[in-house]
C-alpha cells in the first residue's frame, strides 16, 4: 500500500488527467487497505490543477491525505484550482492544518465529488473540512464529515463545511460534532440536503447549519 512524502510545498500536483487506484500489495493483484499520502505537518498533500489554468479530471480511490500543513491560502490536505474535476471514492481526509486560511481537509474552487468519504479531524480558519469557494461545485455522498474545527480571528465559519458563494449537495451523507468558533458549526452558507444528517455540532450562531443565502432539502 506504501505511504508517500514529499520535501517542497506539495506532496502530490496533479495537473493532467489522472487515475490513482491505492491500498494494493506488491503484486497489484490484491487490495490490503490503504495507500497513504503524509503531509508530515510541513506541506500540502495534494493539489489538482495545471498552471496554465487548463483542467484535469482526476479520480483517487482508496488514499489516506492526512497530516497537511499550510500557514495560509487554501486547502492544506486538497486543493482543487483551475476548472479541474476531482472525484474520491473510499477515501479518508484526516488531520490537516491551514492557519488562516480555508480549507483545512479540502478546499475547492472546481467541480469535486465524495463518494464513500471520511473528513475528519481537520481545522482552518473556513471550512474546516470542507471549502466550496466561488465556482466551486461540491457534491458530497454516502460520506461522513465529523470533528473538523473552524477557528481563528477573524469570523470562522463552517466547522464541517464552507459554502457560501459555492455550490454545495450532501446526499446520504452526516456532518456531526464539527466546531466553528463563531458561525455554523456543521455548515456555514447555502445548498442542498438529501437524506443527510446534522448532529451534534456546535457554534455561538448556527450550531448544525448557519446559512446566509438558500437552503433546501430534498
Amino acid at each position: 500500500a506504501g505511504t508517500y512524502t514529499g520535501t517542497t510545498d506539495t506532496v502530490l500536483s496533479i495537473g493532467i488527467d489522472t487515475f490513482l487506484s491505492g491500498g494494493w500489495d506488491s503484486t497489484f493483484e490484491n487490495r490490503v487497505g490503504y495507500s497513504t499520502i503524509d503531509g508530515e505537518n510541513a506541506r500540502r498533500c495534494i493539489h489538482v490543477g495545471s498552471a496554465t489554468g487548463d483542467g484535469a479530471t482526476v479520480t483517487i480511490e482508496h488514499f489516506i491525505v492526512q497530516n497537511g500543513y499550510v500557514v495560509t491560502d487554501y486547502g492544506a490536505g486538497i486543493r482543487v484550482f483551475g476548472g479541474s474535476n476531482l472525484t474520491l471514492r473510499d477515501v479518508i481526509v484526516r488531520n490537516n492544518v491551514i492557519n488562516n486560511g480555508r480549507g483545512g481537509g479540502i478546499a475547492t474552487f472546481s467541480h469535486l465529488t465524495l463518494d464513500g468519504v471520511s473528513i475528519y479531524g481537520n481545522s482552518a480558519l473556513q471550512g474546516g473540512g470542507v471549502y466550496a469557494s466561488t465556482g466551486g461545485v461540491a457534491l458530497i455522498e454516502n460520506s461522513t464529515i465529523a470533528n473538523n474545527l473552524a477557528t481563528g480571528a477573524n469570523q470562522p465559519s463552517g466547522g464541517g463545511i464552507y459554502s457560501y458563494a459555492g455550490t454545495l449537495t450532501l446526499h446520504n451523507s452526516t456532518v456531526i460534532n464539527n466546531e466553528s468558533e463563531l458561525f455554523g458549526g456543521g455548515i456555514y452558507g447555502g445548498g442542498t440536503l438529501a437524506n443527510s444528517i446534522l448532529l451534534g455540532n456546535t457554534a455561538p450562531e448556527g450550531p448544525n447549519c448557519r446559512y446566509d443565502g438558500s437552503f433546501s432539502s430534498l
